[in-house]
């Protein structure tokens, strides 16, 4: 007599294979029908928990770097990642050594040099501050006369940095750390930063953050904004690979 259970487990292998089987061989179907390369060469920058670099592993990991690679993989390709300062990344990737970079907003500028795929994530700013310190606003005019750090590299609301007096960009590996370590040294009253990437240092760094806080009112547009991979106009067949991206993104978000 058959032991049901050693037929069921036997069953749930011969399952498990098949869709793997599946899952790889259409993986391999869909890079031998577009003829794209293996591998292409990736670039990015440290922004936290989007994209960062693990400090016990040195792996490039975070959540848009997770889906990033799961997309190429869609299609075939495996992304080979390197994590530089943003502006080198985005120089060497405008000049094609690199095929893209990931992730980014969109403004005229950028759409220049890249193709940019569907939306990947999004981002909103917020203002934080020390919780010592007795700020409100209601308009971006309370604010006007404060002293204000933010990240030069970043789209940022243009009325909102208009209207600050006392405005210090700062360009920094680090970005936002930097930020938060000046503002907690009073170096600024308030800085302007990326709400889950201000969070998450927060959360990392409990003890040295542990005064800071933010208004819960997005600064700009209420709505968050997209976060897109650029492929650099100069790689070849980039456009392509970038509509094979948003085919692959569409599929991967629809199983989701």
């Amino acid at each position: 007599m058959i032991n049901k259970e050693i037929l069921y487990q036997y069953f749930v292998k011969i399952c498990s294979f098949s869709i793997l089987f599946i899952l790889v061989n259409s993986t391999v179907l869909y890079a031998k029908k577009y003829n794209f390369p293996s591998t292409l060469p990736i670039a990015t920058a440290s922004f936290p928990p989007f994209k960062f670099r693990d400090q016990l592993t040195g792996k490039i990991v975070g959540f848009d770097t997770e889906l990033v690679t799961e997309v190429f993989k869609g299609i075939g390709i495996t992304p080979n990642i390197d994590m530089l300062p943003f502006k080198r990344a985005d120089s060497k990737t405008r000049m094609a050594e690199y095929a893209a970079y990931y992730s980014f907003t969109k403004n005229k500028e950028r759409e220049k040099y890249y193709y940019f795929s569907n939306a990947i994530s999004s981002v909103q700013d917020f203002i934080f501050f020390n919780k010592s310190s007795n700020i409100s606003w209601t308009i971006y005019e309370d604010l006007k006369n404060l002293k204000l750090g933010y990240s030069e590299k970043y789209n940022y609301d243009k009325n909102f940095l208009k209207t600050i007096k006392n405005k210090f960009p700062i360009l920094h590996e680090n970005n936002e750390f930097h930020l938060l370590s000046l503002l907690v040294n009073n170096r600024f009253d308030m800085i302007i930063c990326e709400v889950s990437v201000c969070l998450y240092l927060i959360k990392q760094n409990p003890q040295k953050f542990k005064n800071v806080s933010y208004f819960n009112k997005p600064v700009g547009i209420q709505e968050p904004r997209a976060f897109y991979i650029g492929f650099s106009k100069k790689w070849p067949r980039a456009k392509e690979i970038r509509d094979a991206f948003n085919d692959s993104l569409n599929k991967f978000v629809s199983q989701k």
